[in-house]
């Protein structure tokens, strides 16, 4: 299922090679900048932004935490070659206005649909080593006023050729918000580049939302129905061609002329997506990059939901690849390329560490024709060329290292075999119902970047008006009142400016609506309608009104809340009360931040600082860049009278206010709330706009 935090997890080898440990460098990296708004708009400038460097043996990666949640430039250093595309960078600042046009690297979207952080939101950052000597950058960010948090965790061990990517994704809000982050690797647009993706089919954007042919067709690929090998960008004939049915966990590009590209290796049953983006006109005009992209979902359109206070993580591994004449499949160890022709059969070999005086072996239909002894590392791609006879089918390619260990292998058959169909999954928003309409644009409209397209208020409405009792349309509405009041979003014009009062009406609507269903014959609609009238009337300041949700009510146990509850006894002052409810929560959701903030709360005013850093340290190593865990954790060691350890916070505090003002500012704000025993007033915190331009001549 589509991002099913249930299906089964493709697991990375926690092995490392020896080698030297990786080195962390910390600078300034000039970059040329075009403004989109502000009094330079249209003007490349030059600016200079804080840089981290990781290195290793063979890669060379450069951050800019300035420049939002991506990997900038990675070099290889076996080939002296720029992995992914490097070029000028479009900068807007703002949510609304556009998105930062791709430099190049890695980059990840969220939660802004194709905006995401491309639109250059600074981020919270630190670094970090480990004792076999891997080292990573952690950045982080939360988006205000839609309280989506993203980390991006990028690590490089040492003696690999290949970095990875951690993205850990949390929901702040009290209620489910739609969700579809999506990472892209960036290549620069050339005729000879080949996307390899693991599919039969593809399709193109809206597909199995909108109507028409366009819009409900699966395609072949990658040979058309005109026997065209469309997987070049010389013979595509769509911009984007979006997997379905992708059956193993790579997807790849590559040059044929430059002998070089990159692979991205991943989860398929938990990252469904494999998208090609191609845009090449041999006669000009063509854009000068191309992307490969992979997503928790199918496609652009297809929101998934992230509840209240739930994390996904999810873990990609990217590589470079040369010297091999192409790629068939690959792994986190290395790539494999079998080309037959007739008699003939190319083989290459690229893999990710020096496996010193290693072999290849190559067995057709059960009967070996090459067994070669050769020197493998990344510098060293192995390439041969050996008969095979004509009427082979199976071919099977190992590659060992010089213990006599398989390192690689890969079976291939070249007969033609059935091959499966795709069904779309029954998504809600596929069944056309008009209540499934209202809920997919609820789920879809906070990440689009320009502007909302629908109004969810209006969309429940649309139901209700047609069928008026309908108890999830009423309980959608009241659900879209409260979120269009919490963050202002949904009539937000173009040009981001969002409405700064709030609207009484829009949450006396929502309580009418949520009074109403607590007296549902439906257990489970009147619980949830208490939860949500609880929101209600907090935002509306009338704390003593959310008694009902505290009430113990087994209907209502879930971490959400309990987290209510927490927060009505620390307005109480009841502390015994506050840590057992925080520790309900915790329990009930143990990787959200929130509860374990008040968990923490509670028992520093209790008097238990040792238990506070205990609950607090597995929230800073899940997230090192979280502010609040930080100032709480020196909270904690000045109960202690530890001085070492609360200069030490100190200075981490300073090192992240020092990197990114508002993030900053936004999670202590957030942590003076819940000391208060209240909700955050997103509405007082905007990291959409941004600044005209980051960074500062060089």
């Amino acid at each position: 299922a589509a991002g099913d935090a249930s299906a089964p997890a493709h697991v990375f080898s926690t092995s490392r090679p020896a080698g030297a440990p990786v080195r962390i460098g910390t600078g300034t990296h000039e970059q040329q900048v075009t403004p989109t708004r502000g009094k330079q708009r249209g003007e490349p400038v030059v600016r200079s932004f804080q840089s981290v460097t990781l290195e290793n043996e063979y890669l060379r990666l450069t951050i800019l935490p300035e420049l939002g949640e991506r990997v900038h430039q990675v070099l290889d250093k076996t080939t002296g070659e720029q992995v992914f595309h490097v070029g000028p960078i479009e900068y807007s600042g703002n949510v609304f206005t556009g998105f930062g046009e791709h430099a190049g690297g890695v980059q990840l979207y969220h939660p802004y649909y194709h905006g995401g952080n491309p639109y250059v939101a600074g981020c919270l950052y630190t670094t970090r080593t480990h004792a076999d000597g891997s080292a990573e950058v952690v950045m982080g960010i939360t988006h205000y006023p839609l309280l989506q948090r993203t980390t991006m965790t990028v690590s490089l061990a040492p003696g690999e050729a290949v970095f990875r990517i951690r993205y850990r994704f949390e929901n702040l809000q009290p209620i489910p918000v739609g969700f579809n982050p999506w990472f892209n690797g960036v290549g620069t647009t050339r005729g000879d580049v080949q996307f390899i993706l693991p599919t039969h089919h593809w399709a193109d954007h809206w597909y199995g939302y909108n109507d028409g042919e366009r819009f409900t067709t699966l395609y072949p690929w990658p040979i058309d129905e005109q026997g065209r090998d469309i997987s070049y960008a010389k013979t595509a004939h769509k911009l984007s061609a979006f997997s379905y049915g992708v059956y193993d966990d790579f997807a790849a590009l590559y040059y044929h002329e430059l002998d070089r590209g990159f692979a991205r290796i991943f989860d398929h049953h938990r990252m469904p997506a494999a998208k090609a983006f191609i845009s090449y006109n041999p006669e000009g005009g063509s854009l000068p990059w191309c992307e490969l992209w992979g997503a928790a979902s199918h496609n652009m359109e297809d929101p998934l939901w992230l509840g209240p206070n739930e994390v996904r993580s999810y873990e990609e591994l990217w590589m470079p690849l040369h010297g091999i004449g192409g790629m068939t499949w690959a792994d986190e160890h290395g790539a494999i390329k079998l080309d037959r022709d007739g008699d003939r059969l190319q083989v290459g070999a690229y893999v990710t560490r020096d496996l010193g005086r290693g072999a290849v072996r190559l067995v057709a239909d059960g009967v070996t024709v090459l067994e070669q002894s050769a020197a493998l590392s990344p510098a060293q791609p192995f390439t041969a060329v050996t008969a095979l006879p004509a009427d082979a089918d199976e071919v099977r390619i190992a590659v060992l290292d010089e213990a006599g260990r398989t390192v690689l292998e890969y079976q291939h058959f070249y007969s033609n075999r059935p091959k499966p169909t795709f069904d779309l999954p029954d998504k809600p928003w596929r069944r056309r119902t008009p209540l499934a309409k209202a809920q997919w644009e609820e789920a879809f409209t906070p990440m689009m970047t320009w502007g909302p397209w629908w109004h969810p208020p209006r969309s429940y409405a649309e139901v209700l008006a047609n069928d008026p009792d309908n108890l999830e349309a009423q309980l959608g509405k009241a659900r879209a009142l409260w979120m269009d009041e919490a963050t202002g979003l949904a009539n937000a014009p173009a040009g981001g400016k969002r409405t700064a009062d709030p609207a009484p009406a829009k949450l006396a609507e929502a309580q009418a609506l949520l009074e109403s269903l607590r007296g549902s014959d439906d257990p489970l609609i009147a619980a949830r309608a208490t939860a949500l009238l609880a929101l209600v009337r907090m935002s509306q300041g009338d704390f003593d009104a959310t008694a009902d949700v505290v009430a113990a009510d087994a209907m209502l146990d879930t971490a959400l809340t309990a987290h209510l509850r927490a927060l009505a006894a620390v307005r109480a002052e009841d502390w015994p009360a506050a840590q057992r409810h925080a520790q309900r929560a915790c329990a009930l959701a143990p990787d959200a931040t929130l509860p374990r903030l008040l968990y923490a709360i509670a028992l520093l005013r209790a008097g238990d600082a040792p238990a506070a850093e205990r609950v607090l340290r597995v929230l800073h190593e899940a997230n090192p860049v979280e502010p609040a865990a930080i100032a709480l954790l020196r909270d904690a060691a000045e109960h202690r009278g530890d001085e070492q350890a609360v200069a030490s916070w100190t200075d981490r505090l300073a090192h992240l206010q020092h990197a990114e003002t508002e993030p900053f500012e936004g999670a202590l704000k957030q942590l003076d709330a819940l000391r208060a025993g209240r909700l955050l007033n997103t509405r007082a915190i905007d990291t959409l706009s941004g600044p005209d331009l980051p960074g500062s001549a060089p």
